[in-house]
This record gives C-alpha cells, sequence and structure tokens, in this order.
C-alpha cells in the first residue's frame, strides 16, 4: 500500500485560465481540441521522471509545480484533489501523516498564491482515526467544498464536508455529510457532476470485504451506487 504514497506532491500542470486536465465545475464538456490539449498534458509511461514530464509542459507554454518537497510537515502523503477558487488561485489538498491508516493521518492544503504554493497546512482533524481521500470541488456560485472520509477502513468510513467562501482562508467546521451513516457516502474521489437541473450527482462504492483478484467483486461486498443531492449538498439520497 505504502508503495502508492509520493514524497513530493507533484500539483498539476498549471497553464493561463485554469489547470491542466481540469475543467470548471459544472462546464459544459470541452471541444475535441481542448480534449486534445487535455491529453497532451498527460504523463505518459516513458515519463516516469517527473523532469521529463515538466520539460514537455514548459515546451507547450504551461508550467508544473510541487506543492512541497523534502521539507513538510509530515511522512507520507496520498490523494490529492486540487480546486480552482474565485479569485483565480488554487487549492490542493490530500491526505497525509506518519503512514496511511495511522491515526494522526489528516486532511492537509496548501494554495497558490501569486505564483507560490503556500506551505502545506492540516486543514481538518476531525478525530484520532485515519483521514483519506479529501475532494475538492466549486459549486457554480463559487463556493469551495472539501469532502473527506474519517475511519480505521473503508467498511467504517463516516464522510465530512466543509465550505469555504474566502478562496480557502477559512473553512466552516467539519460536518457529517450524512449523519450515523457509516461506509463511506458522497464524493470519494471524484467531483460530483452538476446536473442541468442543479443535482448534484457523486458516484461511490461500498466495500465489506477484501477484494481477491481471483474473485468476482460482487461476491465479496463491492456495491457501486451514486448519492444524488437536489439542495447543493445540504442532504443526500
Amino acid at each position: 500500500m505504502n508503495r502508492r504514497w509520493f514524497a513530493p506532491l507533484l500539483a498539476a500542470a498549471v497553464l493561463a485560465g485554469g489547470c491542466a486536465g481540469v475543467a470548471p465545475d459544472g462546464a459544459k464538456a470541452d471541444d475535441e481540441m481542448k480534449q486534445k490539449e487535455r491529453r497532451s498534458m498527460t504523463i505518459t509511461p516513458a515519463e516516469q521522471n517527473p523532469e521529463q514530464f515538466a520539460r514537455r509542459v514548459a515546451a507547450q507554454g504551461g508550467r508544473v509545480d510541487f506543492v512541497f518537497e523534502d521539507d513538510r510537515p509530515f511522512k507520507e502523503c496520498h490523494a490529492s484533489t486540487v480546486a480552482e477558487l474565485p479569485n483565480g488561485e488554487l487549492v490542493c489538498a490530500w491526505f497525509g501523516g506518519t503512514e496511511e491508516k495511522d491515526p494522526d493521518v489528516g486532511i492537509w492544503t496548501s494554495r497558490l498564491a501569486e505564483g507560490v504554493w503556500t506551505y502545506p497546512e492540516r486543514t481538518v482533524k476531525v478525530c484520532e482515526k485515519a483521514h483519506w481521500n479529501p475532494v475538492l470541488f466549486r459549486d457554480v456560485e463559487g463556493a469551495v467544498y472539501l469532502f473527506f472520509k474519517v475511519g480505521v477502513d473503508v467498511p467504517q468510513w463516516q464522510t465530512y464536508w466543509m465550505k469555504t467562501t474566502d478562496n480557502a482562508r477559512t473553512w466552516s467546521e467539519p460536518v457529517e455529510l450524512v449523519p450515523g451513516d457509516i461506509g463511506g457516502r458522497g464524493p470519494v474521489k471524484n467531483k460530483p457532476i452538476i446536473l442541468s437541473d442543479g443535482t448534484w450527482l457523486a458516484p461511490a462504492s461500498t466495500e465489506l470485504a477484501k477484494w481477491k483478484p481471483s474473485s468476482d467483486m460482487y461476491d465479496v461486498g463491492w456495491r457501486p451506487f451514486v448519492d444524488r443531492s437536489e439542495d447543493r449538498g445540504a442532504t443526500w439520497k
């Protein structure tokens, strides 16, 4: 599991008008040319070296930033997420601590302000249990939400959310997404999808047993589902 963790967190290729590979929340599908440009900013199997990827991005007028390098207040991190703030800055979040599942793992954030990523800040630690899989999401009115999981393992996950309306300078107090619900409701990895009528859709899954390569995932308790909110995240069903 630890092999999936990265010491320096590679944030994104930052281009004029936004972040490579990330569309504004609620935006319509890009045309074929924009999709081609996004694919050109995707790291290829031959570019396992970040410097190679950075050179290719720079050659196309973009840049690649490290949110942090070796000077960081945690040993390991994983599951980064990024969103554009209303003022044009970027905010990045991830979970970090000693090791995945350890009780000191919390949710950390950094902002790209005036071309520089701020020093990582532990933005939320609900309790002395591992925190997981943050998802940053900006709604059509400009509010930025931070969803994340809390629990020792996936079957025990509780989903919490916070919101910022001042470009990630401050955040609301963390609140359970669905009070008392265990197993991981709401956004788990990807940003919610906003439908034309304003409904939010959040794909997720239950994982009630360990998956084995030789097993059918449905036989071991994996079930996909979609959470739906018709009131901008206030309630889910």
